[in-house]
């Protein structure tokens, strides 16, 4: 990885952190962390932190089926998938995230 990439994945990690504290205060779903890791990626995405010309080619959040079991969900495990592109569109970064609703990551 290069250190503009680096750089990108340690500022997005310190926001996923940020988001857990906010979680904690009130009842947080699966949509809601979709929907702010999906704000804060497209924010960067405004400012040219990623590679590409629509938002599909520079990054995307995957909170579904696909990345949970039936047992996460009955448990209230989270599983994130990102994916960024700084360097090149739609070469990207992988990130998975796991998170326990209303507990820690």
């Amino acid at each position: 990885m290069s250190v503009a990439s680096d750089r990108t994945t340690i500022s997005f990690e310190s926001n996923v952190a940020n988001c857990s504290t906010f979680a904690a205060v009130r009842r947080f779903s699966a949509a809601d962390e979709f929907g702010s890791v999906d704000a804060f990626l497209h924010s960067l995405f405004l400012r040219g932190a990623f590679q590409g010309a629509q938002p599909r080619d520079a990054y995307f959040v995957r909170c579904e089926s696909s990345t949970m079991t039936p047992s996460d969900m009955t448990n209230g495990i989270v599983n994130i998938t990102v994916g960024f592109a700084p360097l090149k569109p739609a070469e990207f970064v992988l990130i998975r995230l796991s998170k326990v609703i209303g507990g820690e990551c």
